[in-house]
């Protein structure tokens, strides 16, 4: 039971493109055959995942609707917030995804959209029964990546 993060791309899109540009913020894009979220898909879309070893859980993507990754900070009076090293982690982590689109977006080889998901799986990424809430084109920012909701499809395009 864990989070991962998938999303779309164009089926002409170039796959391996996409993944050089991603091997320089640690990221790979694999196409991922579930049928049931691929049904939920327009037709020229591919479903992929990023793929990991382990699991995307503690991802910066949906930190602030993720209410299980809530953190609570305890300051004495008159002392100043300071940023924690997971609040450091998660602004690298956003900066990187940000840098990422940038690059991939305003490249031809993408066919225009590329979009990303972030799901709750019980089970394996492949079989679950995935219901994508809705689909909302977007502009990626900083705020928008740390507040994605789950089963949204949040969809960029150049």
């Amino acid at each position: 039971m864990c989070y991962y993060i998938t999303g779309i791309i164009s089926k002409k899109s170039n796959l391996r493109y996409i993944n050089m540009v991603g091997k320089v913020f640690g990221m790979e894009f694999r196409p991922c055959k579930n049928r049931f979220v691929s049904a939920q898909l327009e037709a020229d879309e591919l479903y992929i995942w990023k793929y990991t070893d382990l699991c995307d859980c503690g991802t910066a993507l949906g930190k602030e609707s993720q209410s299980r990754m809530t953190r609570r900070i305890h300051l004495e009076p008159g002392e100043a917030p300071q940023e924690t090293r997971s609040e450091k982690i998660d602004k690298l982590q956003l900066e990187d995804w940000l840098n990422f689109l940038e690059i991939i977006l305003v490249e031809k080889k993408l066919s225009g959209k590329f979009g990303l998901m972030l799901h709750f799986y019980q089970g394996r990424v492949s079989d679950e029964k995935v219901r994508i809430l809705r689909r909302e084109d977007v502009k990626a920012t900083e705020k928008q990546l740390s507040s994605m909701e789950e089963d949204i499809l949040y969809v960029y395009s150049a």
